[in-house]
């Protein structure tokens, strides 16, 4: 059994673990029940799920397998050239590709880029639906210009808000993983704040919002703490990629300046997070927490038993792409 722990009401809240799902009580009095136990299991998938699942898994074995490393990353090697939006000064490399509404958005993770696993695997779904597909890559990520260490979640905001406002049109879909998913959530609030209600539905991956905040800055050392303060910035090694990790005093604290978990989070639109449990990075009580500050929308959590922080295992992108399918039979 599972339990949330909450201080609030859901709507609807539905979470997935393995191949079985359970439903929280959406009753608006359950905001005076700050433990609610999710006691409404589902069946488990069809046999018919289960075998297009399985036809997906040798699809991805059979076309997305031809990779290059780059930064000691597998990059499948089927994207087009980016064009490139001027956003204050910085050249942000764009991929799009024309097709039905909702369209879906893809966001990436700190210091990934729009070339990665989960990114191509959408690629390639949306274009096997006929579904309009948005990328790109941040300021100091991937093939767009300017120096990573210049980053903060404000800067890379500003970059979002701008891709999204020149090259969306219609209901879109936000697809954010990792840091990803705070961008995501960030630009929600700032669209609606400007009249735009563009964003149809939201999937998160591995959801890290606030993460400066909520999970580096409780646990730095003393001697990060020290390098902040001399050098402004510490280093930590990746277990992603053969070059350090690199967190600047001003993205730390600009963090600050952009959390969205200090209280209830309105997104006007449905919200499915996948979790693994097994991700050594963002703990799953990270997305129970983001959950339980989503009261007025319905919010699917899916838990992924073995999954990690990447979540780009096969079975992985298969959930990833029945979510965002999922997603667009809600919206659409």
């Amino acid at each position: 059994m599972v339990v949330v722990s909450s201080a609030v009401s859901f709507r609807v809240l539905w979470v997935q673990i393995g191949g079985r799902a359970y439903v929280v009580s959406a009753r608006p009095e359950s905001i005076a029940q700050p433990r609610q136990e999710i006691t409404s299991k589902l069946a488990t998938e069809s046999c018919h799920r289960l075998h297009q699942a399985k036809k997906r898994r040798e699809h991805f074995s059979a076309n997305h397998r031809l990779c290059q490393k780059t930064d000691g990353k597998d990059k499948v090697m089927t994207a087009s050239a980016p064009v490139f939006l001027d956003v204050d000064g910085s050249n942000i490399a764009v991929r799009q590709v024309a097709g039905a509404a909702p369209g879906i958005v893809w966001l990436g993770g700190y210091k990934s880029d729009m070339l990665g696993t989960k990114a191509e695997a959408l690629s390639a779904w949306t274009s096997r639906e006929g579904r309009a597909y948005l990328r790109y890559d941040y300021s100091g990520h991937g093939e767009s210009g300017g120096d990573f260490a210049d980053g903060t979640i404000s800067k890379w905001l500003a970059e979002s808000l701008a891709v999204f406002r020149r090259f969306s049109k219609g209901k879109q879909i936000l697809v954010g993983s990792s840091m990803g998913a705070w961008i995501a959530l960030r630009m929600v609030q700032e669209l609606r704040k400007a009249g735009d209600t563009g964003v149809a539905g939201l999937v998160l991956l591995a959801p890290a919002p606030d993460f400066t905040v909520e999970l580096i800055e409780p646990v730095l050392t003393k001697a990060q703490k020290r390098d902040l303060s001399k050098k402004g910035f510490f280093e930590e090694p990746s277990d992603y990629s053969d070059e350090p990790y690199i967190y600047t005093r001003a993205l730390i604290e600009d963090g600050r300046a952009n959390r969205v978990m200090t209280g209830p989070i309105d997104t006007h639109c449905p919200v499915h997070i996948l979790q693994g449990l097994a991700d050594p990075d963002v703990p799953s009580g990270h997305a129970l927490k983001l959950a339980a500050l989503l009261p007025a929308d319905d919010v699917t959590l899916s838990l992924i038993p073995d999954g990690d922080h990447r979540l780009s295992r096969p079975e992985d992108l298969d959930m990833l792409e029945r979510a965002v399918g999922d997603m667009v039979q809600r919206v659409a």
